[in-house]
């Protein structure tokens, strides 16, 4: 009887490695389709891009920097400053087709570091709010469109000393906002073009990036606002010289409509961030960047501030610092935010919605062509930096030029 205890020892052992087997490699039952192909994957699902591009493009002058562009009646006005010989020009560029190239509408001499024009609508009038150097000083001049031309409407002064500006009309009269830092204060003034009067001069700190858009009763003003953060530590060996750290945020007030203010300014944001790169739709929503990073290589986040002014939403993670473009909603389209992420990829976001767009790489998004039915984006590819420089350099190289062409987009997923 002993003799039979190793014997039934093993084959109780040898039926509970077999359980266990079956247990661990055991699966769930499944339908088989031979003809059915393996669902893709995450990553390939993005790379397909929700655009296509549309058959032609279109040729630009070199040396180009784009501004805001902005939609009336059935075309899309693109702010440009440009090279022209020698010099710089700045002018509009107006689409109204997806299959004929934009007209230019001539503005002026435009010099190096002029920001591009402020496009401003109005309904169905459209103003362009262009830099004027005349002997020393310097001015805005808003120039209405009368067909292909401009006349002069308001012509203000605008500090040397001021680094940023914005325009909006209102029937006959219009507003004009700036930046105005001095030794010991610093300032946002309010301008009524028509008089030239200062409507209100607000004090902040550091101002920079104005955005000004008109409301059904007044106006809406945006800018930044900043203040040192630390030091650099001179006892840290890995602290070089240079500039102090600053912090930014964002300040926001509402005017009536001759220009003053509502109410004290509101601070739309954490003081402790790093808010830039501000872009005001017609409808009052803001969207910005915030550039802290909490690990180096993360990436900085684009956020979005609703007309209402309630607490900023985040809209996208992992942007680098290159320019974000944004697209106005329309009848057709979503609002559509085009950014870089931290891997040089392009990317686009609607409706919270995030896909990779291969199309728009080392591209920008100028905005949606109003004319056309189901939303068609006009996009801008600048010329190859290296090759942009080394025609610089060889007086006898044509520069390259840049290059406009059109994208419909399926809806978002």
């Amino acid at each position: 009887m002993n003799a039979r205890i190793p014997v039934v020892l093993g084959l109780v052992l040898a039926l509970i490695v077999a359980v266990v087997y079956v247990v661990h490699n055991r699966s769930e039952p499944r339908a088989v389709d031979a003809g059915a192909a393996a669902p893709p994957s995450a990553s390939e699902a993005l790379e397909a891009g929700p655009c296509e591009r549309l058959p032609g493009s279109f040729k630009l002058a070199a040396g180009m920097e784009v501004g805001d562009a902005r939609a009336s009646g059935p075309e899309l006005f693109v702010p440009i400053t440009f090279a022209k010989g020698a010099d710089r020009a700045a002018a509009i560029l107006a689409f109204d087709s997806e299959t004929s190239a934009p007209r230019e509408l001539p503005l002026g001499t435009a010099f190096g570091d002029d920001p591009p024009p402020r496009v401003v609508v109005d309904g169905a009038m459209v103003l362009a709010a262009h830099v004027l150097h005349e002997s020393k000083d310097r001015a805005v001049r808003l120039s209405r469109r009368k067909g292909a031309a401009w006349e002069t409407a308001f012509t203000v002064p605008w500090p040397v000393g001021s680094l940023s500006f914005d325009a909006a009309a209102r029937g006959e009269g219009a507003l004009f906002a700036y930046t105005d830092e001095k030794p010991d204060a610093s300032f946002v003034r309010l301008v009524d073009m028509a008089t030239g009067k200062v409507t209100a001069s607000i004090a902040t700190a550091l101002p920079d990036d104005v955005e000004l858009e008109r409301t059904a009763d007044g106006y809406l003003l945006f800018w930044t606002a900043g203040a040192p953060d630390e030091l650099p530590d001179a006892a840290d060996p890995n602290e070089g010289p240079g500039e102090a750290r600053s912090v930014r945020w964002i300040e926001s007030v509402r005017l009536d409509p001759h220009g003053v203010p509502l109410a004290p300014p509101r601070t739309m944001t954490d003081k402790r961030g790093h808010a830039a790169s501000l872009s005001l739709l017609p409808d009052g929503t803001l969207f910005f960047r915030d550039d802290f990073e909490p690990q180096e290589g993360e990436g900085t986040r684009i956020f979005r501030i609703a007309a209402d002014g309630a607490k900023p939403a985040q809209v996208a993670a992992g942007s680098s610092r290159q320019a974000f473009d944004v697209a106005p909603a329309t009848a057709a389209v979503a609002v559509a935010v085009a950014f870089v992420d931290t891997e040089g990829k392009s990317r686009v976001v609607r409706d919270g919605h995030e896909e990779l767009e291969p199309l728009l790489d080392d591209a920008r998004v100028l905005g949606v062509l109003p004319s056309a039915a189901n939303g068609v984006w006009v996009a801008l590819r600048a010329p190859d930096a290296v090759a942009a420089r080394a025609a610089a350099q060889d007086r006898g190289r044509a520069a390259p030029a840049a290059d406009v062409f059109f994208l419909r987009c399926r809806a978002p997923r």
